[in-house]
């Protein structure tokens, strides 16, 4: 059995996002550290239309505020996963949860 090479997971935004504003949050997550992944940079891709929003690239995985086909979520891309596919489901859904938790309690996101 092959192990699964890459998992992705999608959630998605119930309410508007200022994407400009991901931009410093991504920055902090870098500098303070808070995912255990090792973050490298930002990229800005909101000129985009439908396209990856605001990404934070690490080496393990990124994270982006993507608007592929009008659908504004949070995506999370674990690189290189290896593993049995459910432990490596698990890894990224939980991943992609503990980010929203930290993006909801951002108020540059929201502008409130």
């Amino acid at each position: 059995m092959n192990p699964v090479q890459h998992v992705r997971v999608k959630i998605f935004a119930l309410e508007p996002v200022d994407l400009a504003g991901a931009i410093p949050v991504f920055h902090r997550w870098i500098q303070e550290r808070v995912r255990p992944e090792m973050l490298i940079d930002v990229a800005d891709y909101r000129h985009v239309p439908n396209g990856p929003g605001v990404m934070l690239i690490g080496y393990e995985a990124d994270y982006s505020l993507d608007n592929t086909k009008g659908r504004l979520g949070l995506l999370y891309s674990r690189k290189q996963a290896g593993g049995a596919a459910q432990e490596n489901l698990r890894q990224a859904y939980d991943a992609a949860v503990a980010a929203c938790r930290l993006l909801e309690g951002s108020r540059s996101l929201t502008g409130s």
